[in-house]
């Protein structure tokens, strides 16, 4: 789920990662924002119910931007398979911790009601929820975003007067004419910044404990005006290592694990959409600066989701 405190203008170019780690799940997140005020990113996380507070470990890849990136150069060779926020006052307890991870401050939010001891400006409204209650008994990461680079400020009314004014004084005195009395400065409030063009954050990563341990989770569903639509545009690339392969699929316009186990051949029906890296993962990635998030024995693989598809969540069946 791509959901967002505040409205933010774009929202593109989203990469996720995904892979199993025992019975909990590592999850490695980024995309390219514009947003002109500081917002809060928040993603669901099917977690064990009432998972306590430390039940996620935030990883931070600040030092390695290029995550997805080196991840995409390992396809340049692909073959195919087969070929409660809530508005109530907060309620007695603690705020929730928050850790530094590289540029981010991120917190886990065990429960929707945990989200009343963040602050207010990182909330969704409670009605939001209501239409949600896929997400009733889920753990949630919250990551503060800070706002898009501001674009260089132009010219004011202020700065062009006084151009003009110094071009005339020079004009006046090359051809004799006695400078008029100066009329004092009008005071001009200087205009607000505005976000230039969208930036990419750093990749976001945790560990968290999974429900359902036979299954790998990509939170997909879109909000990024508050409001939730039956269909979204996307623009996601999908990440995975696999220590075995999957067997059902819960993909935006993909069909259904109903579907693909009447297919014979699973390398078949996937042809078209999954691409499997030849190169191995150590080739090309730093595993210094990945700090743990990969594993270079395991088969990566990509699927794109891109265009207007059912606004879901993400699921594969192990």
């Amino acid at each position: 789920m791509c959901c967002f405190s505040g409205e933010v203008s774009q929202v593109a170019d989203t990469q996720i990662f995904a892979r199993a780690s025992g019975d909990a799940q590592i999850l490695v997140y980024s995309m390219s924002i514009l947003a002109n005020h500081e917002v809060a990113m928040i993603l669901p996380l099917p977690v064990p119910p009432q998972s306590p507070e430390d039940a996620v470990r935030f990883i931070n890849l600040e030092a390695y931007p290029t995550f997805f990136r080196d991840l995409d150069v390992l396809f340049s060779g692909v073959r195919m398979l087969g070929s409660s926020l809530s508005d109530a006052p907060a309620p007695a307890g603690p705020r929730l911790a928050v850790h530094a991870v590289g540029k981010f401050e991120a917190s886990f939010v065990p429960t929707i009601t945990d989200f009343a001891r963040l602050e207010p400006r990182f909330r969704l409204p409670a009605t939001l929820w209501q239409e949600l209650p896929q997400y009733s008994d889920w753990g949630f990461a919250v990551f503060k975003l800070k706002p898009s680079p501001a674009a260089p400020p132009g010219p004011t009314k202020a700065s062009i007067k006084k151009t003009n004014a110094s071009i005339k004084k020079m004009f006046d005195a090359l051809f004799g004419v006695k400078p008029a009395q100066a009329e004092p400065a009008e005071p001009e409030a200087p205009p607000p910044p505005v976000a230039s063009e969208p930036h990419r954050v750093h990749p976001m990563a945790l560990l968290f404990p999974r429900r359902d341990p036979k299954q790998l989770f990509f939170p997909t569903i879109h909000i990024h005006d508050g409001k939730i639509h039956a269909e979204a545009h996307f623009d996601h690339v999908l990440y995975f290592q696999l220590d075995r392969m999957f067997t059902g699929m819960q993909l935006p316009g993909a069909d259904s694990r109903d579907s693909l186990k009447r297919w014979g051949s699973l390398d078949l029906y996937l042809s078209k959409n999954l691409e499997r890296a030849m190169a191995p993962v150590e080739d090309f990635m730093d595993l210094r600066c990945a700090n743990g998030t990969l594993l270079p024995a395991m088969p990566l693989y990509r699927w794109k989701l891109t265009g207007p598809l059912p606004n879901q969540d993400s699921i594969l069946d192990l």
